[in-house]
């Protein structure tokens, strides 16, 4: 906001609409899991040789942003850390490339319940 002289209301309108706009247009591309039974057998191969774990399809982790509480959320966003929070979790093929992420659920859930 400062670096650049907008607004927080304006950033908070256009931000959204950029950041769905590339999903839209690159997911294809660089955001996609395997879609046949083989594919996902070649994916388990590789996280074998690459890595040394048997029959892994994917790597997953998930990271707390601290947000502002939402009006009468309670403490449904409220995490562990004794912060409000939204989740992030993304799962890597052994490549370290993304396949898969969810980002936006209540930071009172733990990673492994979001997914």
């Amino acid at each position: 906001m400062y670096s650049f002289r907008v607004s927080t209301a304006s950033i908070s309108k256009f931000v959204p609409e950029v950041c769905q706009a590339i999903y839209d247009v690159l997911h294809e591309d660089y955001l996609s899991a395997p879609l046949s039974t083989t594919q996902w057998q070649e994916l388990a191969a590789e996280f074998e040789n690459k890595w040394r774990f048997p029959h892994v399809v994917g790597a997953i982790d998930g990271k707390h942003i601290n947000i502002k509480a939402p009006p009468n959320s309670g403490s449904e966003y409220f995490n562990y850390k004794k912060q409000f929070s939204i989740v992030l979790v993304a799962i890597a093929d052994p490549n370290a490339k993304f396949t898969a992420f969810d980002l936006g659920a209540a930071g009172s859930q733990s990673d492994g319940g979001v997914f």
